[in-house]
C-alpha cells in the first residue's frame, strides 16, 4: 500500500517481484545442496494414502483451512473495509495495516513459545480460534472510529497467529512416514483457505 501511494500500483507490484526474484536467489545460495544419498534397496517401500488420511489428520487439515481462511479473509477484506469505511489514503492505509501486521507477528511469536511449554496444544489452538471468532464480527461490522478498528485488526491477527504455531507443531507430530506427505497436504490445505477467502 506504502509503494502503491508512491508509484502506483505497477510500480508496487514490480518492486514486489523483484523482491521476491532476490529472496529467492538468496534462499538459494544460503541453503546448501542436498548431500547425495545412497540407495538403500532398490524397491522403496511407498506410504499408503490410507496411512495420510486417518480421521485425525484430516481434522487438523481442516483446521488449517479454518485458520488460514481466518487470516486471509483480513488480509484481503481488511484493507478495502478501510477504505470504504474511513476514506484514508494509501498512507494511511500502509501504517494502518502495519499495525495489524504486527498482530500477526507477535502472535506467532508468543504461540511459538506456548507451544513449547504446554501440553495441550489443541486447547490453545481451539481457544485461539474461539477468540479469533469473537472478534470477527465486530472487527468486520462495527465502525467505531479508524483507531479502535485498527485495534480490533491488531487483536484478530494476534488472536489469530497465536493458534497457528501449536496446530504446525501438532502438525509435524504424526509418524514420520506420513510427515512430508501431511505437510504436503498442509500447504495445499492453505491454499484451499486462500481460495475459500477469496470467494467469501
Amino acid at each position: 500500500a506504502l509503494l502503491g501511494s508512491v508509484g502506483g500500483w505497477r510500480g508496487a507490484l514490480l518492486i514486489y517481484g523483484i523482491a521476491i526474484a532476490l529472496t529467492a536467489l538468496l534462499v538459494w545460495a544460503a541453503v546448501p545442496a542436498d548431500p547425495g544419498r545412497t540407495k538403500i534397496s532398490s524397491g522403496r517401500v511407498r506410504t499408503p494414502l490410507s496411512a495420510v488420511l486417518r480421521p485425525n489428520i484430516l481434522l487438523l487439515l481442516g483446521a488449517g483451512i479454518a485458520e488460514r481462511t481466518c487470516f486471509a479473509i483480513i488480509a484481503v477484506y481488511l484493507a478495502i473495509y478501510l477504505q470504504s469505511s474511513y476514506g484514508v489514503s494509501l498512507t494511511q492505509l500502509a501504517f494502518g495495516l502495519a499495525l495489524v501486521a504486527f498482530g500477526n507477528v507477535v502472535g506467532n511469536i508468543f504461540g511459538g513459545q506456548l507451544s513449547d511449554r504446554i501440553q495441550a496444544r489443541t486447547l490453545l489452538y481451539a481457544l485461539s480460534a474461539l477468540v479469533t471468532a469473537a472478534l470477527a464480527l465486530p472487527l468486520m461490522l462495527w465502525q467505531p472510529g479508524l483507531g479502535l478498528s485498527l485495534g480490533l485488526g491488531f487483536a484478530y491477527s494476534f488472536a489469530n497467529a497465536l493458534g497457528r504455531p501449536p496446530l504446525i507443531k501438532t502438525l509435524s507430530e504424526v509418524p514420520p512416514e506420513v510427515r512430508g506427505a501431511v505437510f504436503g497436504m498442509n500447504i495445499t490445505s492453505a491454499s484451499m483457505g486462500w481460495l475459500a477467502s477469496a470467494a467469501l
